[in-house]
């Protein structure tokens, strides 16, 4: 956990040096190395519709690793057990115009994965194969399309 806290720490600092104002963290959830859990945002959330890893806004004065552990807490129920690595990271505008980071991160999460609860701020979710190209119906905005292919990237080389 050391190294992670760390990871964590370099980040928030580079954060603050591009002049970043909104810090998100997100988590990636695998099944068998092959499937990722994707939320599906209500259609009143912004960008809703979409499909994003669970994720949010990391709280002022909050640790990025607490943020994370209580982002999927509330967002799936599942309890985050550890974060393996970071995987990426992209830059948008968020809905009140804010300069706003999200970095993802490869997590463990304690107990069965399929027991997951959706909050109130999702409609659905998927576990994404990412290796196939069958699902044409699932809407990805640039970044989580560009976020996906780093992923795959990342686990072919290192898993």
């Amino acid at each position: 956990m050391g190294d992670i806290k760390i990871i964590l720490e370099v980040l928030r600092k580079k954060s603050q040096k591009d002049s970043i104002e909104k810090d998100v963290v997100g988590g990636i959830i695998l099944k068998n190395n092959k499937s990722v859990l994707l939320l599906k945002r209500a259609r009143y959330e912004f960008y809703g519709g979409f499909y994003d890893y669970p994720s949010g806004k990391v709280e002022e004065e909050e640790d990025w690793y607490d943020a994370l552990a209580r982002e999927i807490k509330e967002e799936t129920g599942l309890k985050l057990l550890s974060i393996t690595d970071h995987v990426g990271n992209f830059d948008y505008l968020s809905s009140k115009n804010k300069k706003t980071r999200q970095n993802n991160f490869l997590v463990n999460i304690e107990g069965n994965i399929d027991d997951l609860v959706l909050s109130e701020e999702h409609q659905s979710f998927i576990w994404h194969d990412l290796y196939s190209d069958n699902d044409q119906s699932v809407f990805f905005d640039k970044n989580m399309k560009k976020q996906l292919l780093n992923l795959k990237r990342y686990l072919t080389k290192n898993i």
